[in-house]
């Protein structure tokens, strides 16, 4: 009997097998750390929104005259809120939580400052509040069922 040298089909097939395994193994990696990221940017956002809300429920119930400090802090979460990192799937949700973030300080802003003084200002204030809120909980539903 001679002895074969190299590589036979059983080896090709092993080999295969081997390099199959390892790509639905980095596939599947891939996408946990995608869920992984989402999840945690998703945390993120919503707690910059509690956070905001949470700072907008203590201006409600404050006197103007003691807005500054409270506008600061405003100011610094709209800030936070442009400036973290989110994954691509959620852009479109902090582009609203920005706008949404722009709505609550500009209307404290003129409140302050007195130039909110009719009916019609609150009321675009709330329209636009309403509109920019529903379109951050779309964008993130939508990103969820990525």
């Amino acid at each position: 009997m001679n002895k074969q040298k190299g590589f036979s089909a059983i080896h090709v097939v092993i080999l295969l097998i081997i390099a199959g395994f390892a790509f639905l193994g980095y596939h599947f990696y891939e996408q946990s750390a995608v869920k992984k990221a989402n999840a945690e940017s998703t945390s993120a956002l919503n707690n910059l929104k509690t956070k905001l809300d949470d700072k907008m429920a203590v201006a409600s119930s404050t006197p103007r005259i003691g807005l500054g400090a409270v506008l600061n802090d405003l100011a610094t979460i709209k800030t936070e809120v442009s400036s973290v990192k989110v994954s691509e799937c959620l852009e479109p949700a902090k582009e609203s939580l920005v706008k949404y973030a722009n709505t609550e300080v500009n209307m404290m802003t003129a409140f302050a400052g007195d130039r909110m003084d009719t009916a019609e200002d609150y009321a675009e204030y709330q329209t636009n509040k309403s509109k920019h809120e529903s379109e951050f909980a779309k964008n993130l539903e939508r990103c969820k069922a990525k």
